[in-house]
């Protein structure tokens, strides 16, 4: 049973909009979970790539993906959300512990990345973020129905 059960309803679709976050390392999810929660908006949080491939298909508005995964690679996993019809709508953000250089923030960015935030995240640059995107998300959706 995946983590994300507890924010579906009995039909089985997502109770609201919801945030995705891909995240092994619990102290990390936490963080980015709690600025996120205190934002009003709903998280959903998975601790490997296989735990979010089964959330993806449920629609989140934006998905963080932690680069480095026990299980895979965060930049292969966009590039599958980005390269399907059903979810290349989501807005991905990648997130490392590593600050790169230009070429390796272009890396990040081929791979149909939004942006790229780096560890430790800051709740200052976190949240204008999120909104921007959740409000691109929410119109990109709208338009589509």
């Amino acid at each position: 049973m995946g983590r994300y059960e507890r924010c579906v309803n009995s039909s089985g679709t997502i109770k609201d909009d919801f945030i995705l976050v891909v995240e092994d390392n619990l102290a990390d999810s936490y963080v980015l979970a709690r600025y996120l929660r205190a934002a009003g908006l709903n998280v959903v949080e998975t601790r490997s790539i296989a735990e979010a491939k089964s959330a993806i298909p449920r629609g989140p508005l934006i998905a963080f993906i932690d680069v480095g995964l026990p299980d895979g690679d965060g930049m292969e996993l966009c590039r599958e959300i980005k390269q399907h019809p059903e979810t290349s709508h989501i807005s991905v953000v990648l997130v490392s512990a590593t600050r790169n250089t230009d070429s390796g923030l272009s890396a990040f960015l081929e791979c149909g990345a939004h942006t790229l935030l780096v560890k430790p995240v800051v709740v200052e640059e976190l949240i204008p973020l999120v909104h921007s995107l959740v409000k691109s998300a929410t119109a990109e959706r709208d338009s589509r129905a």
